[in-house]
């Protein structure tokens, strides 16, 4: 399942492909917050504001603020989200903009009717005009979905903006790196077409590097592909 743990390795490898020889610094792991339910990522909005966004398996966003968890959550959508082993909500991107007009992204499986499958769904949503801690789940717009056919586990789940502005998701077991413009229109597929080779294997983590590359894990040949944005 994607967690934080694997986003961390995630960011070690994307940072020695990039060149970055200098030796690790000692990490002594401390308590940070408390109160959370299988929290399995974590986004920065880039707002100024300091807050960090974590993501919870079940469908819900909690907002960490001043180092403390606020207690009503961001947004839930849990009646939304199929979750349990490697489903649920798995990602949240912000927009490059959000600062301006408050929109940001998310990834998550749903039940897919008429079989034991599931759907990978990205939806857009808008923060609220009165409280920047909670969102406006009314603006939910549906972007984009991917069918998992009789299958509930290797659903990718990363998300996230490259430096060209746009919007990049991995689908897991299919192999497909989508690329969206801010809007949800999808500017390109890359990986497996049909019943076609894979190119990317099974398309799990992604990681934006400090050079602007783009790093996608493949965890069937165990290798990282790098993807070179044009702005």
């Amino acid at each position: 399942m994607k967690t934080i743990r694997s986003l961390l390795t995630a960011c070690a490898l994307v940072a020695a492909a990039s060149g970055l020889q200098a030796a690790p610094p000692a990490i002594t792991p401390q308590p940070f917050v408390s109160g959370l339910a299988s929290p399995v990522a974590i986004a920065n909005a880039n707002d100024g504001s300091g807050r960090l966004f974590v993501v919870e398996q079940g469908g819900v966003i909690r907002v960490i603020q001043g180092g403390a968890l606020v207690f009503n959550a961001f947004l839930d959508i849990r009646d939304k989200v199929v979750s349990g082993g490697e489903q649920g909500l798995l990602g949240l991107a912000f927009h490059p903009a959000y600062a301006l007009n408050g929109r940001f992204y998310v990834y998550y499986t749903r039940p897919l009717a008429g079989n034991a499958g599931s759907e990978l769904v990205i939806e857009r949503y808008t923060v609220t005009s009165f409280d920047p801690n909670l969102a406006d789940r009314s603006s939910g717009s549906i972007v984009l979905t991917i069918p998992h056919p009789d299958q509930a586990n290797h659903n990718g789940g990363s998300l996230a903006f490259g430096p060209d502005g746009e919007l990049y998701m991995t689908s897991g077991f299919d192999g497909q790196i989508v690329k969206l413009d801010a809007n949800g229109r999808v500017l390109g597929v890359t990986g497996r077409s049909g019943d076609g080779p894979n190119e990317y294997g099974e398309a799990h983590d992604l990681a934006v590097a400090r050079d602007g590359a783009i790093y996608v894990s493949d965890v069937i040949n165990k290798r990282l592909t790098k993807l070179v944005p044009t702005r």
